[in-house]
Parts: structure tokens; C-alpha cells; sequence
């Protein structure tokens, strides 16, 4: 998160702006964050930014949760604070745009409106006439 923090303050303060515009934007709240969650990030933002865009911003730890397996056992699960999450993806916007550029068209991996399954139809298809 902190690489990444960093790397954003090249990119004419994307970031800052990106994640303002989103608090501001959902004044409402965000999805399920309750307003008083919303009220209490715009209150810390400018601190909050200022550590994001110095590489100073330490996420909390995860909350550690183990979760059920079918067949038994349990999977561990790391939970990110609210704040974290919204800053990942946040983040992950600013990004994707530059990602996305440099993708090869026929990748599927981690794009918006592409999914595994399209994937393996493609693959699919691509054996059918042949290629595999």
C-alpha cells in the first residue's frame, strides 16, 4: 500500500482527488458504511491524505477470522478496516485506467466486465477451431 502511495504522487494528485470525490459524491453514505463512518473519514481526511501521499499511511491489521470449509477444517481470512478497503479500491481505480491500456487485448485476468467463465468460453472456442 505504501509502494503504491507513492507511485500515485506522480500521477498529478489522481489519488487525493479520486477518493474526495467518491467521500463527497456519497454524502448518503458509502454503500453500508453508516453516515456516521462517512462524517468520521471526511473529518481525518486531510490527515489521511497527506500520510498517502508522503508513503507515511499505515493500514491497520487485519481482522483475522477462520472460516468453515465444506469438507471440514477451517480457511483462514484476513477482514481490511473499512477506511483500508475504501482506500485499496480507491486506488485500484486510479489504476485499473493504466492497467487496462497496457493489457493485452484477449486477457481476461482482473478486468471490469470480463470474468473467468468468458475466459474459459474463449479458450473453449479457440480449441474448437483448432488452436488447442
Amino acid at each position: 500500500m505504501i509502494a503504491m502511495s507513492r507511485s500515485i504522487k506522480g500521477q498529478g494528485g489522481k489519488f487525493g482527488r479520486c477518493v474526495a470525490k467518491a467521500a463527497v459524491l456519497t454524502s448518503g453514505g458509502l454503500g453500508r458504511v453508516p453516515d456516521s463512518g462517512l462524517r468520521r473519514l471526511l473529518y481525518h481526511w486531510p490527515r489521511i491524505r497527506e500520510q498517502l501521499l508522503q508513503g507515511a499511511y499505515q493500514p491497520q491489521p487485519l481482522k483475522r477470522v477462520k472460516i468453515p470449509k465444506p469438507g471440514g477444517g477451517e480457511r483462514p481470512l484476513g477482514i481490511p478496516t473499512v477506511l483500508d478497503r475504501f482506500i485499496q479500491q480507491a486506488v485500484m481505480q486510479v489504476l485499473q485506467g493504466s492497467w487496462d491500456r497496457t493489457s493485452s487485448e484477449p486477457s481476461y485476468g482482473f478486468r471490469p466486465g470480463r470474468s473467468a467463465h468468458q475466459d474459459v468460453a474463449q479458450a473453449q472456442v479457440y480449441i474448437a477451431q483448432g488452436y488447442g
